[in-house]
């Protein structure tokens, strides 16, 4: 093996030992996010922070969490009562509200609890009775999304991306 070819192996294995896997992203079009959803940025300034936004193919249910860092490891906490909403660009063109899943413990699909002094960064949809989500079902679904809600008096919202499904 000559000297180059040695230092391009090197190279490469570097590579993949620092990024934990051969790809820069996973076979179901997400990168590694806590929740295995999409994180984008919330606009402001300064920005209060960033959303992760979970779309599961098999039922069109959306889980959202909010958070201060990308790492989606420092809550953004809301009220209890208050409401997030997405809006739909693409074929689809509309837009649905998330809220908390319950008033005492507003637990996550894992189980997790996600109630603290009252206020929490976990919303969910269909959180209703009769809100359909049969229109986000099935592993092609894709469209462009924002996030809005308000905090601390004002409407923040997300930079514009693309939502798909976390397939099952």
């Amino acid at each position: 093996m000559s000297a180059r070819t040695a230092t391009i192996l090197m190279l490469a294995t570097v590579t993949f030992v620092i990024h934990g896997c051969g790809t820069s992203e996973p076979a179901d079009g997400h990168e590694h996010t806590p929740h295995e959803g999409v994180v984008a940025a919330l606009a402001g300034t300064p920005s209060p922070g960033y959303v992760e936004l979970k779309l599961h193919d098999d039922k069109g249910d959306l889980e959202l969490w909010l958070a201060k860092d990308q790492a989606i490891s420092d809550p953004l906490d809301l009220p209890l009562a208050a409401e997030v909403s997405v809006q739909f660009f693409d074929a689809v063109a509309r837009t649905v509200t998330l809220r908390a899943r319950n008033q005492e413990k507003n637990e996550d699909e894992d189980g997790n609890t996600n109630v603290r002094d009252g206020k929490t960064n976990y919303f969910i949809y269909p959180s209703r009775e009769g809100e359909d989500a049969s229109w986000l079902q099935g592993a092609g679904f894709s469209s462009a999304v924002i996030v809005r809600f308000q905090h601390e008096g004002a409407t923040v919202e997300s930079q514009k991306f693309i939502l798909k499904p976390h397939v099952h």
